[in-house]
């Protein structure tokens, strides 16, 4: 049987799914595994880059049908983000933002960090219920409660979540 990586990839790109994939022989394998949690390093056997939630469900269902564990580098604060021997779903290509100005909502790709939302929020005098560190992931911070300096008057990040979109197993 051939080898994971090029299992994945041969089974994506029949169905037509841009997603990068990089394993431990490639160059931007090591670039890849930087992490804003240093007190953990890590080598995931497969990081998976996929660019929208049509790939993300690919690489999930594949995963399952390998038995695979998965972890998400979102904003790359998690202690298990790039964990050893795990695919790793790097989100870091998915930090599309959305402003609806006139409802006062955002809407935030997976892999969207504080920074980006803030600066497509400035333009209509918008500023969301987050923290406060720029390269923080929007999604780890708001899942976990998400405490920032609107918090006493407006609760944490979850309490002003309108909705998500989940991909399962």
């Amino acid at each position: 049987m051939e080898d994971l990586p090029t299992t994945l990839r041969s089974a994506l790109a029949k169905n037509g799914h841009d997603i990068l994939i990089l394993d431990p022989t490639d160059k931007a394998y090591t670039k890849q595994l930087t992490s804003l949690n240093r007190d953990v390093v890590h080598n995931p056997a497969i990081i998976v880059q996929p660019a929208t939630t049509r790939d993300v469900c690919a690489v999930v269902k594949l995963a399952k049908k390998h038995a695979l564990r998965v972890v998400i580098a979102g904003g790359r604060h998690g202690h298990d983000c790039l964990a050893d021997g795990a695919l790793c779903i790097d989100l870091s290509r998915m930090r599309k933002v959305d402003v609806d100005a006139y409802n006062r909502t955002v809407t935030v790709e997976g892999g969207c960090k504080l920074g980006d939302m803030d600066k497509a929020c400035q333009p209509f005098g918008l500023a969301a219920v987050t923290g406060t560190n720029p390269d923080t992931g929007v999604v780890g911070l708001s899942t976990a409660g998400g405490a920032g300096y609107p918090s006493r008057l407006y609760g944490m990040a979850v309490d002003n979540m309108v909705g998500a979109e989940v991909v399962l197993a």
